[in-house]
């Protein structure tokens, strides 16, 4: 069957499932066997956390200090998600930690080419191309990914219902998602884009971290509650010396704590949650699964069989 024929057949099919899912009411392990684990027509965004609540995370890395803010995050009780891109990834070992360290692996494609051209003015991808994008990097981030939570977040967040077709009629419809964001799209008077900060195109001013990371408390301040949208690769010039995203979390955290913000990891964000299969009681915790890290750690070319975790499959 033609790719545009099989996305036309799964768009209406796709939709059903998660209405029957989302009807059913046979608790967290029937919800977690009904399919209910599948790409959205619209992106999610963070709207359903409780006030004072945000889910930090950190597109297009790894970078060179991803290690370290992995460290310290985890230092300061606090989980977040990497959406990472596959051609960024290098030495393995850096997911193994970031898992370790009770942060969560998720997709962002291979190459970070706009998926519909929207953003980049160089035309759409071709349907084929956009399920290579992301089932290059699912290959790569599958050992690291815990409990069948798959989530993906487009490049530029560009993403529009042919795109939604082609992947729900894939395999890579396993992935919730698009995953959005409600902070930290772009530069304002009273709000900030990180990769604006250290490259800036709307005022031709780089900021220092202070500033940008002021710009983004002003905004988690207005907006209340969401995800934070930031990016771990990203620094003044290119150069990690010269500070960056890393230095704008360590000054921007401790700030939010002041204020009595509490940060949940993205896959808690209920309306994400709702869609994904449970996490074991023994790890209920919601943090790392040290046992993945390390056999991960040790064998990084060999990815789990079918992208599963090795812990008990609840659907089984």
């Amino acid at each position: 069957m033609h790719m545009r024929s099989m996305a036309a057949a799964a768009f209406t099919a796709a939709l059903g499932a998660t209405f029957a899912c989302n009807k059913a009411g046979g608790g967290e392990e029937e919800r977690a066997c009904s399919a209910a684990q599948a790409m959205q027509a619209l992106e999610i965004r963070g709207t359903s956390l409780a006030a004072k609540q945000i889910a930090l995370t950190f597109d297009d890395g790894p970078g060179p200090r991803t290690p370290e803010l992995s460290t310290y995050l985890e230092a300061r009780g606090i989980r977040a998600a990497f959406f990472v891109n596959g051609q960024m990834i290098g030495d393995a070992s850096v997911l193994a930690k970031l898992v370790a360290d009770g942060h969560f692996i998720a997709n962002h494609t291979q190459t970070h080419r706009s998926l519909t051209g929207r953003s980049t003015g160089l035309g759409r991808m071709n349907d084929a191309d956009v399920v290579s994008e992301i089932t290059q990097t699912d290959a790569l981030i599958a050992p690291y990914v815990t409990h069948e939570r798959w989530l993906f977040r487009p490049p530029f967040g560009d993403y529009d219902a042919q795109t939604y077709a082609v992947v729900a009629a894939s395999p890579m419809n396993k992935y919730v998602g698009p995953i959005g964001w409600d902070i930290g799209d772009h530069m304002g008077p009273a709000q900030a884009a990180d990769w604006d900060c250290w490259k800036p195109e709307s005022d031709g001013v780089v900021k220092t971290p202070a500033e940008c990371a002021d710009l983004y408390a002003k905004e988690i301040d207005t907006v209340g509650r969401g995800i934070v949208l930031l990016h771990d690769p990203y620094f003044i010039d290119d150069d990690p010396a010269k500070g960056g995203t890393v230095d704008l979390v360590k000054l921007l955290v401790p700030a939010l704590e002041a204020k009595g913000y509490a940060f949940v990891r993205v896959d808690e964000v209920p309306a994400i949650a709702e869609l994904l299969p449970p996490i074991p009681p023994s790890t209920a915790d919601g943090g790392s699964d040290a046992s993945i890290a390390n056999a991960s750690s040790a064998d990084a070319s060999a990815p789990a069989s079918g992208g599963s975790s090795a812990l008990v499959d609840p659907c089984r």
